[in-house]
């Protein structure tokens, strides 16, 4: 059986495996010579394709960062109405941005308020690699990506054959509760993997947070802070596990946007610039410089994800190994600082952790589901 995966999000890559076989992962970006290619709705040709002489494969499947969009639009006139922001103001400090409550606020706004969805992006870009490339129009899209991040870190470790932890954080991945809370992007999760099976969820928190931000820009003279460190939050539990929603920011994405602002990379690419400048500092946390702030943030990040690494030890007791995947298991510091603060546990860290690997990801869930 031959499956091949193709990424479509930022570091785009396609894996093709043959039953059980890792036949190769290729980078996009590597074959174009251009770091920062990402493939959009008019702009979709893979080289790797074609030069990676891709035989007629019996499933395609397709991995994504997941572009659905469920947003609103704010009438220009509308942006400086400071009563209306106080309103908003108040409803985010007791109620989290879920379909229904976003519904009620464009519907009682509704002469300068409107909602704006896209849910074709993915799809649209899938079809014309697909038939323009493949020529086929068949393939299977999944709206998950950490779980993609899971199988391949567990894949590649030495351990593919036992059970190991899975934790995976990043900057934000799938939208995997699009139908209730739109916008809501997975942060940080917990699994427990074992060989030849689906990655069981244990805890997973998703975050708003862009939406956040784009909201806010809407009306800059509010004091939207309180979006971010809002105390509103909601918990389903699925199948046994423990999901959170909140409006809080990722690690990773902390460090993206701390590159945007120290002017590293204008779209916020430039977090391991950030990662490399926490070094320099002085662990003086009143942030005198750029390279203060930067290892204030490294340090900070680090208290954050030893608590979630205690909690997956707590949840698993009889596991004493973990890997670590997602684009913020590239902090090698922190990486390096966890073999001393867990001693009796086995880290092992994806090497592809970044996007390019939730291809290979994809491939092996469609092999053991199907």
């Amino acid at each position: 059986m031959k499956i091949l995966g193709i990424n479509i999000s930022h570091d785009p890559s396609i894996a093709h495996i043959t039953d059980d076989k890792i036949d190769y992962v290729h980078d996009e970006p590597r074959f174009r010579r251009d770091k920062w290619w990402t493939p959009e709705p008019r702009n979709y040709q893979y080289l790797s394709i074609p030069r990676s002489l891709v035989e007629q494969p019996d499933h395609i499947v397709i991995a994504t960062f997941d572009r659905r969009h469920y947003g609103v639009f704010v009438d220009g006139e509308m942006v400086f109405d400071r009563k209306v922001g106080d309103e908003l103001m108040e409803f985010s400090k007791d109620n989290i941005w879920n379909r229904e409550n976003i519904d009620k606020i464009v519907e009682k706004h509704s002469s300068y308020m409107e909602i704006e969805e896209d849910v074709e992006g993915d799809k649209h870009i899938a079809t014309g690699i697909c038939v323009d490339q493949l020529a086929t129009n068949y393939f299977s899209m999944d709206f998950e990506h950490h779980l993609y991040h899971a199988y391949c870190g567990h894949a590649l470790s030495p351990w593919k054959d036992e059970t190991v932890i899975g934790i995976v954080w990043d900057g934000g991945g799938a939208q995997r509760h699009y139908d209730s809370h739109p916008n809501f992007q997975e942060m940080e999760t917990i699994y427990r993997c074992e060989p030849s099976s689906v990655p069981q969820l244990q805890y997973q928190r998703l975050s708003n947070h862009r939406f956040c931000t784009e909201f806010s820009g809407a009306f800059p003279n509010m004091p939207w802070d309180m979006m971010f460190t809002t105390k509103s939050e909601s918990k389903i539990e699925k199948n046994g596990a423990e999901v959170f929603f909140d409006s809080r920011p990722s690690m990773g994405m902390n460090f993206s946007m701390l590159s945007k602002h120290f002017g590293a990379d204008p779209e916020g690419r430039g977090a391991g610039k950030i990662m490399g400048m926490a070094s320099y500092g002085r662990n003086l946390f009143k942030g005198y410089n750029n390279y203060d702030v930067a290892q204030r943030l490294e340090l900070e990040s680090y208290d954050e994800y030893v608590k979630i690494i205690k909690d997956a030890i707590k949840r698993n007791p009889d596991v004493n190994k973990i890997v670590l995947s997602g684009g913020f298991s590239l902090n090698c510091t922190n990486n390096y600082k966890y073999l001393s603060e867990f001693p009796d546990h086995e880290f092992f860290v994806d090497p592809i952790p970044h996007d390019g690997g939730t291809a290979l990801g994809a491939c092996l869930h469609k092999r053991i589901t199907l």
